[in-house]
């Protein structure tokens, strides 16, 4: 097998040339035209100006001085923030956003070239973008006699890619603490934990329900709950026992809750179900095959019922 040290996207390593002789300036251009597009989007709503500037200046502080906090800001604030914005914009995008571009600014500012931590995992995330930006470019072409989706729309799922990508470059390379990462994961969890506990208690719901935001609450938000507890409890032995017997109950109960509660909602606990399936065949793969195998006799009424 090629070695991954070895491997090579040509395309991707073009463009990563070009990347790395015309970086400055091609960020000075970004960093540009964002100021003009903001300008020109604040003098339209100029009221706006005055709310959201004091907000604003404390935000790019807090995110210059420590991005790890912007970062948690960021995460919690998209699901407890009531905003919604055009084109389903929310505070989540917009504090990656902000992060992504003060990142590129104190590279620009100081002169840095731009080092990232890890080529391995870099260049898939790029070629996600450049298959993004074809799908985009693609899409506009007449291939049915129908309508496209409005151009709000679109502009908002292509953004959801381009700021997924951003977010994932700014984790990589500016956390560089362990500790933030256990506090991540520690603070959604526990926030995510009060919804799911607010479906078998009613009177605990009516009140922890406010806490989240339309559209924080997607089949992501069931996965990602499912996926990271389950992972810990299972694989984390540096973990206390109770801490991982925990973790393993909030999984169990998301899925139940989610199975139970909005079953016909499939994607809801399907993706869940087979997260476990896959981090259970990880680790035993001999507990893979007989998950496999016995997973042939429900499968059938299980798939009809999905379909």
């Amino acid at each position: 097998m090629q070695n991954l040290s070895t491997f090579r996207i040509p395309l991707i390593d073009r463009w990563w040339l070009f990347w790395e002789k015309n970086q400055q300036f091609l960020i000075q251009v970004g960093i540009i035209a964002g100021v003009l597009l903001g300008s020109a989007l604040l003098g339209r709503k100029a009221s706006l100006f005055y709310l959201l500037l004091p907000v604003g200046v404390g935000a790019v502080f807090i995110f210059m001085q420590r991005p790890e906090l912007g970062l948690l800001l960021t995460l919690l604030g998209g699901i407890i923030i009531p905003y919604h914005g055009p084109s389903g914009l929310n505070v989540t995008m917009l504090g990656v956003a902000l992060l992504v571009v003060l990142w590129l600014a104190d590279h620009v500012v100081h002169g840095r070239a731009i080092r990232l931590a890890s080529l391995q995992t870099t260049r898939p995330a790029l070629l996600l973008l450049v298959i993004t930006f074809l799908a985009f470019g693609v899409g506009q072409l007449p291939w049915y006699r129908t309508e496209h989706a409005p151009m709000g729309a679109q502009l908002g799922g292509l953004f959801i890619f381009i700021l997924s990508v951003g977010a994932f470059l700014v984790v990589g390379n500016q956390v560089n603490d362990l500790r933030w990462l256990k506090l991540f994961i520690g603070c959604f969890l526990a926030l995510a934990s009060l919804h799911v506990i607010g479906w078998p208690l009613p009177k605990i719901g009516d009140l922890t329900q406010r806490l989240f935001q339309l559209g924080s609450l997607g089949s992501l938000f069931w996965l990602w709950v499912v996926s990271l507890s389950f992972s810990q409890a299972l694989f984390n032995r540096y973990l206390h026992l109770f801490w991982r017997l925990l973790l393993g109950m909030l999984a169990i109960g998301t899925l139940f809750v989610a199975y139970a509660y909005l079953n016909d909602w499939k994607s809801g606990w399907v993706p869940a179900l087979v997260s476990i399936a896959a981090m259970l065949g990880l680790f035993s793969p001999n507990l893979g095959v007989l998950l496999a195998i016995g997973g042939t006799i429900p499968a059938p009424r299980m798939l009809s019922d999905v379909i």
